[in-house]
């Protein structure tokens, strides 16, 4: 995972996830845990301005810089088995390229 690529996709306005989907198949377990990550700019509401973690639905990390945020996200995938999912755009792209 590419930090700089990461930081740039949120700020930029994507919403990123990780999940354990491929753990829970491989160790077949249904613990099923998810990860979503966004940057909110808000002119109007600048406290709930930064980098944002949501782990399965709730709130869990909320900071305006980078760095805790990046410590945050690989606990959280060291902690869960942890992997990006892939977008829809990435695997539309990869089945074209077959065809």
């Amino acid at each position: 995972m590419e930090n700089i690529t990461l930081k740039k996709e949120l700020i930029e306005g994507k919403t990123i996830t990780f999940d354990n989907d491929q753990d829970c198949i491989d160790r077949q377990h249904d613990d099923f845990r998810e990860a979503n990550l966004f940057f909110i700019k808000d002119h109007r509401n600048s406290w709930a301005n930064g980098f944002k973690i949501e782990f399965n639905g709730a709130l869990v990390h909320h900071t305006k810089t980078f760095p805790p945020f990046i410590r945050k996200l690989k606990e959280l995938i060291n902690t869960w088995n942890l992997e990006r999912v892939k977008e829809v755009d990435e695997i539309e792209a990869k089945k074209q390229s077959l065809t």
